[in-house]
């Protein structure tokens, strides 16, 4: 056979017309040689450290075939499953573009997920633990992305020098929760936050308030339009705000 991939392993098969016991190829592991049916002998074996290219068996079949499967190590790079960071201080960590098709999953208070490059998700970024992070000084999300951003612990944070961008719902639901971008947040579905100082904060888009159980919305100064729901009771907007929308049960309107 041609010459194997680094850390390429081999399975072996000797298959003949019966006869007796076959020899496994040399430095192969034999895990099977017996007559499964009448007039078929059959060899499996293996090599999962150096496998050699040239296989060879013994036999006394009268007819006889020899097969081998190189199996390839996996390519480094993306993600197909799920990255899970279970424990107090695992991380996952690259210096380019991390790429999960299914969930990031960051439980344990101090476990990282953190890129220079792209962290781009479509399933879900769940963060479940005071102290945990899941960072990326390029961009955290894609068009592509589906799945929603949960920060449930206080102190969680999910941050980005470039855009976050989520088409489902970013849920901030303890105290002191943060997501921010020097960007933008562009949420096509729910931005929730249910706790006092929680915060969604960018310096380069407004930011819609939709949460019953805040009072209190402020609008950075570099945003033209803030719109409040009816039970917030103070929106603070600073002096180059140019428009503060308030519903009707809207308590005060400072600016």
């Amino acid at each position: 056979m041609a010459a194997y991939a680094a850390g390429s392993i081999c399975v072996a098969w000797g298959i003949g017309s019966a006869g007796s016991a076959w020899a496994a190829p040399s430095g192969y592991s034999e895990i099977y040689d017996l007559s499964p049916a009448t007039n078929v002998r059959l060899n499996v074996s293996y090599d999962m450290v150096s496998p050699g290219t040239s296989l060879t068996w013994a036999s006394t079949s009268v007819s006889a075939i020899g097969y081998g499967l190189e199996i390839p190590e996996a390519a480094a790079g993306g993600i197909s499953g799920s990255a899970s960071i279970t424990e107090a201080g695992d991380t996952v960590s690259s210096a380019a573009t991390v790429r999960i098709a299914a969930a990031a999953s960051i439980t344990e208070g101090g476990d990282t997920s953190a890129a220079t490059g792209a962290v781009a998700l479509k399933g879900s970024a769940s963060i479940t633990e005071a102290g945990d992070t899941l960072s990326a000084t390029a961009t955290i999300g894609t068009a592509s992305r589906t799945g929603s951003a949960a920060i449930t612990e206080a102190g969680d944070t999910l941050s980005s020098a470039g855009k976050v961008s989520l088409k489902a719902s970013a849920a901030i639901t303890e105290s002191g929760d943060t997501l921010a971008t020097t960007a933008g947040v562009s949420i096509k579905g729910t931005a929730s936050v249910t706790e006092a100082g929680d915060t969604v904060l960018a310096s380069a888009v407004p930011v819609l308030v939709t949460s019953p159980a805040e009072r209190t919305a402020t609008v950075l100064e570099e945003d033209r339009m803030a719109t409040v729901p009816a039970e917030i009771r103070s929106a603070s907007v600073k002096a180059e705000t140019r428009s503060a929308s308030v519903r009707s049960e809207t308590r005060l309107a400072a600016a």
